[in-house]
């Protein structure tokens, strides 16, 4: 009777450990997915009406997934387009500088899981140059 009680024991367990297999080929779980990640580049000082300037975010995002991305700015910066899907490793963006002072762009990226990931570029743009003429009364 002993043997028969242990015997089932080690049934009952081996059982356990096998149904709580973290390999049961259920649905994936955004936990199952590397979380996409964005990294922002180094913008130089820009000067005051800067215009077409071109930016490149590099992004990273699991192989079996699809994601988009939008974009903001602050500080007088005009994007000429603020989002789009995911096509390779980078956004690529341009600008113009309409304003002087402390400027940022932000990128974030979101995959069809709903991971999200966002950096943001932070520059100056350089205040406008006035350049007075003087022609007479020398």
């Amino acid at each position: 009777m002993k043997n028969l009680f242990s015997n089932l024991i080690v049934v009952m367990a081996l059982s356990f450990m096998i149904g709580c297999s973290s390999d049961d080929g259920g649905t994936p779980t955004s936990t199952d997915f590397d979380a996409p990640t964005v990294s922002a580049p180094t913008i130089s000082n820009q000067p005051f009406d800067a215009a077409g300037v071109s930016v490149s975010f590099t992004v990273s995002v699991d192989a079996d997934l699809t994601a988009s991305w939008t974009a903001s700015s602050t500080g007088g910066i005009t994007l000429s387009s603020t989002s789009g899907e995911i096509s390779g490793t980078s956004v690529d963006l341009t600008f113009d500088a309409t304003a002087s002072g402390a400027a940022s762009i932000t990128v974030t990226v979101m995959d069809s899981e709903g991971q999200m990931a966002n950096a943001t570029a932070v520059f100056e743009v350089e205040e406008e140059q006035n350049t007075i003429s003087v022609t007479s009364n020398i």
